[in-house]
This record gives C-alpha cells, structure tokens and sequence, in this order.
C-alpha cells in the first residue's frame, strides 16, 4: 500500500486519521477519569439517591465562609438547601429509609440526627451542614450543629459563633453535665453550636464523650446536624456515625471519583 500522490487525497487521509486518532484519545481519557459528574452517575456510585443539587457557590463566598441560606435567601443555592430539607423530610413521610430501602410503615424514621460527611475533604459537606442548619431553622425548628470535624473545624466560620467552651475543654475538664457548658450560640436565630476552634489533638478522647453528648442533644434540639470528618481521611466520622439516625453524603461533582464512592 502505498499513499496516495494527490495533494488533496493526502489531505483526506491525514484528516481521517488524525480524527480516528482524536477519538482514540477521547475515549481513553473517558476511561481513565472517573470522575463522577452526572446525576445517575452519583446514585450508581453511592447506591444512594441524591436528594438535592447544590449549584456552585462563588470562590469568593467560600474564601469568606458566606452563609448563603442568610445572606443571600433569594439566590438558587439557598433555594437549593431548602430543597434538600423538605427531601429529607419527604424521603421519611413516604415510608422510605434514607438508604433507599422500604421502612416498616410503623416505624418512625424521620432522622433527628443527621451527619454530613464526604469521602474526602474539599467536597462541601461543612458547607452542607451550617446552610442546611439555617434552613431547617426557617421553619420554627430549633438546631443544634454539632462539629465534629476534628482536624479541620469550620462551622463557627460561617456561624460567628459566640465565646465560650469548646469540645477541647471535654478532654482537659470534669464536665458535670455535657451540653450547657460547651453549647455557644450563633448569628442565625434558632441555631446553637458544639465546636472547636482550634484542631482537637486528641480526637479518641472527645469521641469517647459522644454518646452522653448526643443523647443530651436529643433533648435540647428538634434537629442534630453534625458535621463530621471525610470518610476516607480518618477513622473518626466512622465512630460519629454509629451515634446518628441517618447519613447525609455530600459529593463534589468532577471531584469525587467512582472508587472513592
């Protein structure tokens, strides 16, 4: 075979195949990156249904830790969020579990508390909670957030929480009771915090004083949101999640990859 000796059939023969080489590349790349970044592709994922879609915020308002769902309440992410609280509630009143299993019809599973975690950080689950919290207390409904993310906490950021104690006083201190001493309130009217404003250096000890400080929110609030770890970075969200009702994950579309759900 030899090529061909007219300038235009030369042409051709270069189009074609630098377009069959084109699509090679294309389609290798498509195989390689894994990146999740359309609604089905999340749920077959995670085996989960999503629930809400949360456009992007601006880089400016995440530098800043803008509470959107406050500052911004006429703007299509703080409608978002307020989606994804009637969806919890919707997932719950239609007798269907969070994971997406039918539920007993005479079993309560409206989730009192709620933990938002990711696979890894960057994903946009502190976020999640703190809008999510400004929501739910839209409706009358008392919040508490809880922090649990112990190397990284950010809630109090978008919060401007209030002086007071922390979670790194549980380790140092004899608490007689858990909640009244540490809980500090916020800027956003209905919506209290448990946090750390600096990263806890001993996050076993503090885990170990979760189970009376959950139940004692149980009490306090009509709703717990606690922000914990990402899943794949410490073993920490993994002991926060057996204290929670339900699971909220939140997935950064072209961030989160196939093997990380």
């Amino acid at each position: 075979i030899s090529a061909p000796t007219d300038r235009r059939a030369r042409a051709l023969l270069a189009g074609a195949v630098g377009l069959l080489l084109g699509l090679g590349l294309a389609l290798t790349v498509d195989r390689l990156d894994t990146r999740l970044r359309e609604r089905d592709e999340v749920e077959d994922a995670f085996g989960l249904p999503v629930l809400a879609e949360i456009p992007t915020i601006s880089r400016r308002a995440r530098a800043d830790h803008a509470l959107v769902t406050e500052l911004r309440p006429d703007s299509a992410a703080a409608e978002a969020y307020r989606s994804l609280r009637s969806a919890i509630t919707l997932v719950s009143q239609s007798g269907r579990a969070i994971d997406g299993s039918m539920a007993d019809r005479g079993h309560h599973i409206t989730p009192q508390v709620l933990v938002v975690t990711g696979a890894e950080g960057g994903q946009g689950k502190s976020t999640t909670v703190v809008n999510l919290a400004a929501a739910v207390a839209e409706t009358g409904r008392s919040v508490l957030v809880i922090d649990c993310d112990f190397r990284k906490p950010e809630a109090h950021l978008f919060l401007d929480a209030k002086p007071g104690s922390d979670l790194a006083t549980l380790v140092t201190s004899d608490f007689s009771g858990y909640l009244d001493q540490i809980v500090r309130s916020t800027s956003v009217r209905g919506v209290d915090l448990v946090t750390s404003i600096e990263p806890v250096r001993n996050p076993t000890a503090v885990v170990s004083r979760l189970p009376g400080i959950i139940a004692d929110a149980r009490g306090r609030a009509d709703v717990v949101l606690i922000d914990s770890s990402p899943l794949l970075v410490t073993s920490d969200a993994v002991d926060v999640l057996r204290y929670a009702d339900a699971a909220l994950v939140a997935c950064r579309v072209g961030k989160t990859t196939y093997g990380q759900a």
